[in-house]
């Protein structure tokens, strides 16, 4: 059994940590529990920035292509290189993909989504578990979404993957037990973070996405990562955070077809900008029936 104190002082590799709740994650860490952050992600100019605000002492940082296999057996040499011995690995990084039907997705955004949300757990989870066995406290938490509990139309891959790293971190987590591993997994509902506002290689999708539901509903990035630090003090290992996780976590459970016919009906009637493009043709197809049905009675 851990204390509640266990985080203090530890050495925590976060990916995904140039903005959002892994810039959060890393700032509360810091701030709060004394740990010394490697943190992982793409951008340069941004680990630079989040780099200039934090301890130099506390924050070391690389750029990595979390979705190479090949980087994550790399990152174990540099943590050497480092002296960096960690011991919780948080896979934070994701991404988004086009809210359109599957058949209209492109290979290239199919595969960028299937490698960024499950490929680089699966790659970290076998290169990292046995870089924190040593560790008195070895964990490792997977960011997963609270779209893995219910499938949502115009998310065919981004649900689908997540919902493949959460049940990935629950079997990893039975063949780990009685190790002293902590092996967690956090579904965040809506979080006010880049993630909703532009997409990575998408020039027409890098204004700000202005929907209501993440608006209104989400929460921010530094209070979500507020909610996964508490709830992994307690080693809490499925974590919803945000009441529309739980929300639709419980609704699915129970209800899961109602369920899925009611988020796609909210879907065609509330006004989101996210997904406008994806019942474009079901819309004109229902009007093409009303105009033929109009001249038959003619």
């Amino acid at each position: 059994m851990r204390k509640r104190s266990w985080l203090k002082g530890l050495n925590v590799v976060i990916s995904g940590v140039s903005s959002g709740m892994g810039a959060d994650l890393a700032r509360q860490l810091i701030a709060k529990y004394d740990c010394n952050i490697f943190g992982i992600a793409r951008s340069v100019p941004k680990l630079e920035k989040l780099a200039a605000e934090l301890p130099a002492e506390k924050f070391t940082y690389i750029s990595m292509d979390i979705s190479s296999k090949e980087a994550w057996d790399n990152l174990k040499v540099k943590l050497d290189e480092a002296g960096f011995k960690p011991d919780v690995i948080i896979n934070n990084a994701g991404i988004i993909q086009p809210f359109i039907s599957i058949d209209k997705l492109t290979d290239d955004e199919i595969n960028k989504v299937i490698a960024t949300n499950y490929l680089s757990v699966l790659y970290s989870m076998r290169a990292m578990i046995p870089c924190v066995k040593h560790s008195k406290y070895p964990t490792i938490i997977n960011v997963s979404s609270a779209s893995a509990y219910l499938p949502v139309a115009g998310a065919s891959v981004y649900s689908s993957t997540k919902a493949a790293a959460l049940s990935l971190t629950e079997v990893v987590r039975e063949e780990y037990v009685g190790r002293g591993y902590y092996i967690g997994a956090v579904m965040p509902g809506p979080v006010k973070t880049d993630l909703y506002k532009a997409r990575e290689g998408d020039a027409e999708n890098r204004q700000k996405v202005k929907d209501n539901i993440i608006e209104n509903v989400g929460i921010t990035s530094k209070t979500a990562a507020k909610r996964i630090i508490r709830k992994m003090k307690r080693c809490a290992t499925r974590m919803s955070i945000g009441g529309m996780a739980g929300f639709m976590d419980v609704c699915y459970r129970l209800f899961p077809r109602i369920t899925i016919w009611a988020a796609g009906k909210a879907l065609r009637v509330l006004p989101l900008n996210t997904y406008k493009g994806l019942f474009v043709e079901e819309k004109q197809l229902k009007a093409d029936k009303k105009a033929a049905k109009k001249a038959a009675k003619k």
